[in-house]
């Protein structure tokens, strides 16, 4: 699947040996390639869920600025849109969630590949974020009641801070109850 702007191809989702291969090409500052499907399906999170995947992001056309992620993308009751994601980066993986809050990163080799998981437990809104099967930290947001009544949707690809290519590898991807 390509994904273009206007007629220039900016990037693609495509599976190799059984792996997913998302890959931004050239192209503006801050752009990504989203795995999607014609609508999102947002929901609510009303159990305990757990969102994990493992990802690469390979060095070779990766240049230093971009990355592959999970994410979540809610919108709130009000119109507004909140996040959180974790990312690979070259040489560092992290978690973020909106507005611009770091909450953790942690030093990984180039070329590896790592497992990213958000567990979310909607009673009371927390979200708890572990590497390589590490807890690294665990955030209850400033919003939380309004992410109690929010629609949530599962996202993953590649992201380009600075618009030069990107490739990452994701396989293993799981949604569920922690602990399955």
């Amino acid at each position: 699947m390509c994904i273009r702007d206007s007629d220039e191809t900016v990037g693609a989702l495509t599976q190799r040996d059984g792996l997913l291969v998302a890959e931004q090409g050239r192209g503006e500052p801050d752009s990504l390639t989203l795995l999607a499907a014609r609508e999102y399906h947002f929901v609510p999170i009303e159990e305990p869920l757990s969102y994990e995947v493992r990802l690469l992001l390979d060095s070779g056309p990766s240049g230093g600025t971009g990355s592959v992620f999970l994410a979540f993308s809610v919108e709130l009751a009000d119109g507004e849109w909140w996040w959180t994601d974790c990312s690979v980066y070259l040489e560092s993986a992290g978690c973020w969630a909106d507005p611009d809050a770091h909450l953790f990163g942690k030093d990984v080799a180039p070329d590896t590949w790592h497992t990213l998981r958000i567990d979310v437990e909607p009673d009371p809104m927390t979200f708890y974020y572990s590497i390589d099967g590490e807890l690294v930290n665990r955030l209850e947001p400033f919003n939380a009641e309004a992410l109690k009544t929010a629609r949530f949707a599962p996202k993953i690809g590649v992201y380009s801070e600075d618009g030069q290519p990107v490739l990452g590898y994701i396989d293993e991807v799981r949604i569920g109850r922690p602990g399955e």
